[in-house]
């Protein structure tokens, strides 16, 4: 699976005017380019390409590079979740009860799916054939495969009311995790065992008890794993232990060329970076105090990692600092730091690495100049 960040945390929006600038503006801003009423972003896996999903139902494709916007279409509700197929031959989005996918050559509708009524969702491709979409925050937790040529089901799985609801910052694809081409499933348990399923046998009653985050290599040759103490399992044709920090961790993700590890702990107060070909792992401290870490995401290109965190403000909590640090797990330390005023809600790296699209309450701004800092 692509390392791209797709968490879609709880949205508000809100009537009054909110500015959202970076506070290190000598630095890495397109000011040219900021989008409002956005509630999701994907960047194109190919090209610079951003496709932003709206409160309203339009769907706008934005090249970032002249800040322009090239291809705008519309759902008939608002685009909860956007995501491109591997290729960008497609676009998939989801409205509260619907699923679309759009071909983007003539931007015509392909297919449009009813869905269970849900504004949180993931969605993975395989290709560009093989969609799956899953359910984040519903209490019947569906799971569906579908081949969007043919239309039909592959796979459905309704009312998996045992999943374990850890919370909205845990990603689903960390305890289940489908390879790309949709023929295997890795499931992690309450007792950090990790099984491999063929789709083909596949049985309701696995998804029982989930708890422990996974992750498969890019090349999907390893798969990482975690159990309740602290140690992280890579299998591939030998089995590798990470005795790393006694947490229970929350997110594992693999680095683009699958030299590194990065592993955050379910406090989310630690962030550990592993490299597997050497065995060797370190503790990334935060430049900030008492940042909560919540989330990371590695560059497309490069082996640079994003880290998002915020920090309330005392004495009333009523305020944060929210930050975007570029961290290089070589020479561990952090290349850039960027300060918001708002809470970020999500981020999406450029398929060329030279640009990050932020999204901050309803709003998106393009970070482009990710030149070492002097």
């Amino acid at each position: 699976m692509k390392n791209k960040l797709k968490l879609m945390l709880p949205i508000i929006v809100v009537a009054a005017l909110i500015i959202v600038l970076p506070l290190s503006i000598g630095y890495g801003t397109n000011s040219d380019l900021t989008i409002e009423s956005v509630l999701s972003i994907d960047s194109s896996n190919s090209t610079d390409l951003l496709a932003v999903g709206k409160l309203s139902g339009d769907i706008e494709l934005w090249n970032a590079a002249n800040s322009t916007m090239e291809s705008t279409f519309r759902q008939e509700q608002p685009a909860h979740v956007i995501s491109w197929s591997k290729n960008d031959l497609f676009l998939a989005t989801t409205s509260d009860d619907t699923l679309y996918i759009w071909e983007i050559e003539g931007l015509t509708l392909h297919l449009m799916i009813e869905l269970s009524p849900s504004s949180n969702r993931e969605i993975f491709w395989s290709g560009d054939e093989l969609v799956a979409v899953f359910d984040v925050l519903s209490t019947e937790r569906n799971l569906l495969i579908l081949n969007i040529n043919t239309g039909e089901t592959t796979l459905q799985i309704e009312s998996v009311d045992n999943y374990v609801n850890i919370g909205a910052f845990y990603r689903p694809q960390d305890f289940i995790a489908l390879n790309n081409t949709f023929s295997d499933m890795a499931v992690a348990n309450q007792n950090g065992e990790v099984t491999i399923y063929e789709l083909n046998d596949f049985m309701p009653s696995i998804l029982s008890d989930i708890a422990n985050p996974l992750a498969w290599s890019n090349d999907e040759t390893r798969l990482a794993s975690a159990d309740n103490s602290g140690n992280i399992f890579i299998t591939a044709d030998d089995t590798r232990q990470f005795e790393v920090s006694g947490d229970r961790f929350s997110e594992i993700s693999w680095s683009n060329n699958d030299q590194y590890l990065s592993a955050i702990s379910r406090d989310q107060q630690n962030l550990f970076i592993l490299q597997p070909s050497s065995s060797e792992s370190h503790q990334v401290e935060i430049p900030e105090n008492e940042q909560v870490i919540r989330y990371t995401q590695w560059s497309t290109v490069s082996e640079t990692l994003l880290i998002a965190t915020n920090q309330v403000i005392e004495p009333d909590n009523s305020q944060t600092r929210n930050f975007i640090f570029l961290y290089d797990p070589l020479l561990r330390e952090f290349t850039h730091t960027y300060e918001f005023d708002n809470p970020i809600s999500t981020v999406s790296w450029y398929a060329s690495g030279e640009a990050i699209a932020i999204l901050i309450i309803d709003t998106v701004i393009i970070v482009d100049d990710l030149a070492p800092q002097k």
